[in-house]
């Protein structure tokens, strides 16, 4: 029987998420595993007024939206930015940024990096609602604008993305609290009546494990896509095996 890994992130990591997922699942009988993308949440850009790029030195980013949506011009383009993990700095370069560090996998490591790092004044773009405000750790040094907001579907669908679903094995790869949240509420509507599941949560760190209707729950090495991936394809095996 198929098992199906649950693609919950935004639209805009599609195409990382199933190389990262077809890669890892080659060697753990990929043949029988198949990726549904059902995003739990998706990037609305909001309208505001940008502060002028004169008073600051630095951008920081800590997400993939936030760097696809700021709307970048030439006075911008110059300005240091410091981004969280590879795939963030990647998508600033693209955007137009020419001096973008990648300054670690987490938050911790941008806090960490910004505590040792000389510089005037910060300007964070975000979402409406954040895991980490650098205004409070930077007080007067980091000015945050909220460019976008996350907005959660209402429903997955699944029973038409992956027939069969809640008979079938199910890995749900999550990557932060509030879509893990989201994920945890939809798939509970979508089983309510039916007893028990086979759904095992895959987390990229032990924060972002909400309450779900999960059989197992299990925690990426690093918090990396890779390492989720890798995880995933571990249980994958496991589940297949069984």
């Amino acid at each position: 029987m198929t098992g199906f890994i649950l693609n919950s992130r935004p639209i805009e990591h599609r195409d990382r998420f199933h190389a990262a997922f077809s890669g890892a699942f080659a060697a753990a009988g990929g043949d029988t595993w198949r990726i549904v993308d059902c995003p739990v949440l998706t990037a609305e850009p909001l309208s505001l007024q940008m502060p002028a790029a004169g008073g600051f030195d630095v951008v920081v980013f800590t997400s993939q939206i936030a760097a696809a949506l700021f709307p970048i011009s030439s006075a911008w383009a110059s300005k240091k930015v410091f981004a969280v993990g590879e795939a963030t700095a990647n998508v600033a370069r693209m955007e137009g940024f020419t001096h973008v560090i990648d300054t670690g996998k987490d938050v911790d490591d941008l806090r960490a990096y910004l505590s040792r790092t000389g510089f005037g004044q910060a300007l964070y773009p975000s979402a409406e609602d954040i895991s980490a405000d650098f205004t409070l750790d930077f007080a007067g040094r980091v000015q945050r604008v909220v460019t976008y907001r996350m907005v959660p579907r209402t429903g997955l669908g699944l029973d038409d993305l992956a027939p069969g679903w809640t008979s079938a094995s199910v890995i749900a790869p999550l990557f932060s609290r509030r879509s893990a949240a989201t994920l945890g509420g939809l798939l509970g509507k979508a089983l309510m009546g039916r007893t028990g599941s086979n759904i095992a949560a895959v987390g990229i760190s032990a924060d972002v494990l909400a309450d779900g209707p999960w059989k197992t729950t299990a925690v990426a090495d690093e918090p990396t896509l890779a390492a989720v991936a890798a995880t995933s394809a571990r249980i994958a095996q496991n589940m297949t095996d069984r």
